[in-house]
């Protein structure tokens, strides 16, 4: 069972000019953020996930050091 985890993308449309950037928070693997955004779908130029309870943790270590 997987944890409970916040997301953000960075999605790039074909025909927008703007990066989206949409967060999912939930219970969710980095795969059922891909199928829950459709970021598989042919519109998508290309997209970044991030896991941002990771970033934070990494910010705080880099705090602490």
């Amino acid at each position: 069972m997987s944890e409970y985890k916040r997301w953000r993308a960075h999605v790039k449309e074909k025909g927008n000019d703007s990066i989206l950037k949409p967060e999912v928070w939930g219970v969710k693997t980095k795969e059922d953020v891909i199928k829950f955004l459709g970021l598989d779908n042919d519109d998508v130029e290309w997209y970044e996930i991030m896991d941002l309870d990771e970033e934070e943790k990494d910010n705080r270590n880099k705090k602490n050091e």
